[in-house]
């Protein structure tokens, strides 16, 4: 009798396009996941920033309350500050002045009515010179007022109050940077304000805007930092339009308008007082030259009017966030 052994077949070795497979499917995976570390990165800047714009907007908040409180409605000192008032520099005329009639050029806003605009901005005020005491330098009667804070009386001061305490710059031993005795700060988040009476007439109540600068240079004079925007017609529909058209804007200023930006809407004429900002959602150029900027909300009127107006645009570089607070209150 013949026994026949039974033998075990081993398997042949993968072919050459086996593993081109194999290698092509490892490198999409491998791709996939190497395209989360720029994402990563990219929302860890972000996070960053948000962080640090809440915080500065936090501070802004919790100084803005304390010198309303105080300084303006109980006239008592805030700190060393003596000055009982938030006063005009040029003709030192109390808050009530700025907000009722900025400068004699302005008329006058009935008390009924909501009051002018004031755009607190200490380091503002100590960076410019000629167009310090209004918005992007604006000819009167036409312009934001901007003021300065009592007791702020330099520059080092301004970015001392308006920056974050940690936001210091140090030397390569560890130490913080001294020059002339004052502590050296980057001033990258820095904030401002705008104040505005609810009716003229209510001295002791406003809202409050906090705006949070992310890279404008303090105590710079550059007047570039803001401007009036060149808009093919002014004529807003309060509550329907939600796009401007630019005529013309500098090359330099080209990247500025970017969605995620923002830009306000500061009409001072005809019985509008406005300081309103407005997110950008997207901006297209239909054609050279000009660009058509949407806003992710209608624009509105402060006085809940619905009649149209000649609207006056401006943008605010650097300008990172703006947060509408709870109005102040004695």
């Amino acid at each position: 009798m013949r026994f026949h052994s039974e033998t075990t077949r081993s398997r042949a070795g993968i072919s050459l396009l086996e593993a081109m497979i194999a290698i092509g499917v490892m490198a999409i995976g491998l791709l996939s996941l190497l395209t989360l570390f720029p994402l990563g990165a990219i929302q860890i800047g972000q996070a960053l920033k948000d962080d640090r714009c809440s915080e500065t907007a936090l501070q802004a908040d919790a100084y803005l309350r304390q010198y309303w409180r105080h300084a303006v409605i109980n006239g008592l000192p805030v700190g060393t500050v003596t000055d009982t008032t938030l006063r005009d520099p040029d003709d030192a005329g109390p808050l009530h002045d700025c907000f009722t009639q900025p400068e004699a050029s302005y008329p006058l806003a009935p008390a009924t009515e909501p009051s002018y605009p004031v755009l607190i901005d200490p380091i503002g005020w100590h960076s410019y010179t000629s167009i310090k005491n209004q918005l992007a330098g604006t000819p009167s009667p036409n312009g934001i007022p901007r003021r300065n804070l009592a007791g702020i009386s330099d520059g080092n001061l301004a970015v001392r109050v308006c920056t974050l305490p940690d936001d210091l710059t140090f030397e390569r031993d560890g130490q913080a940077t001294v020059i002339g005795g004052n502590l050296q700060r980057q001033g990258k988040y820095h904030w401002a304000a705008v104040l505005q009476r609810q009716r003229t007439g209510l001295s002791d109540l406003a809202n409050l805007k906090i705006l949070v600068f992310d890279g404008r240079p303090p105590l710079l004079n550059l007047p570039g930092n803001e401007f009036q925007l060149s808009v093919s017609t002014g004529t807003v529909v309060p509550g329907v339009t939600s796009s401007i058209e630019i005529t013309s804007l500098p090359t330099s200023e080209i990247p500025l308008l970017r969605r995620g930006g923002w830009i306000m809407d500061g009409t001072l004429i005809g019985g509008i007082r406005h300081a309103n900002f407005y997110r950008i959602a997207a901006v297209n150029s239909p054609t050279p030259g000009k660009y058509t900027i949407d806003l992710e909300k209608p624009i509105v009127r402060t006085d809940g009017g619905t009649g149209t107006y000649d609207a006056t645009f401006y943008l605010l570089v650097g300008l990172a966030e703006v947060f509408d607070r709870p109005p102040l209150l004695p």
